[in-house]
């Protein structure tokens, strides 16, 4: 006798119609881009209705931050320079790890650049990531960039959060363009010294 199918959950489902949403979305972004990823054009690829998205996502913008996370996993290089002693010899290892981000990560960059471009023009997306990154310190202290400066008593320039804030704009700028110019113009050695004059700056 044939066993009777097993019916799912309402948290079973509602898990199943969240991925196919967020599927969909990812879909659209690595096809077309960010700046496409609308609830209509979500909802149709997914075959759900736009209702679905609502009671799935606050909005259409934190869709979107998920579809960003999935997106570009092992951005976050602090796990590669957890043991750097000292604040000189972490900025030293960050030339040659944000060269190798150009390299073998160049269409996540590009994708969070693009985001970030987006997030300029949209006050509702940068609202959005504001509240995420407040959200994600607040359950995650321990992934907190100036905490753990503070914590290994590395001691930067200025106030911890303004020198993690200079150094990821740092990061940003010379990944764009070393994608952009390539890495003869744009070389580990360039990227180094920009970094480890950080940590002699006044």
């Amino acid at each position: 006798m044939a066993q009777a199918p097993v019916r799912q959950t309402r948290a079973e489902k509602k898990a199943e119609t969240r991925e196919r949403l967020l599927v969909a979305a990812e879909k659209i972004a690595r096809e077309q881009g960010f700046a496409r990823i609308t609830l209509d054009a979500v909802a149709t690829a997914a075959g759900l209705t736009k209702g679905a998205i609502y009671s799935n996502f606050e909005s259409k913008e934190d869709l979107m931050l998920e579809v960003l996370a999935r997106l570009t996993p092992g951005l976050n290089m602090n796990a590669e320079i957890e043991d750097a002693p000292d604040l000189d010899t972490l900025l030293r290892r960050l030339g040659p790890l944000i060269g190798g981000a150009a390299r073998t990560r160049a269409k996540q960059v590009a994708l969070a650049l693009e985001f970030d471009a987006l997030a300029m023009r949209d006050p509702a997306l940068r609202r959005a990531m504001k509240a995420a990154d407040a959200r994600l310190r607040a359950e995650h202290p321990e992934d907190d960039a100036a905490g753990w400066l503070r914590d290994r008593g590395m001691d930067p320039p200025v106030p911890a959060e303004q020198f993690f804030l200079v150094m990821n704009a740092l990061a940003v700028g010379l990944i764009s363009r070393r994608i952009i110019q390539g890495e003869a113009e744009v070389p580990d050695e360039l990227i180094t010294w920009a970094f480890t004059r950080l940590a002699s700056s006044d």
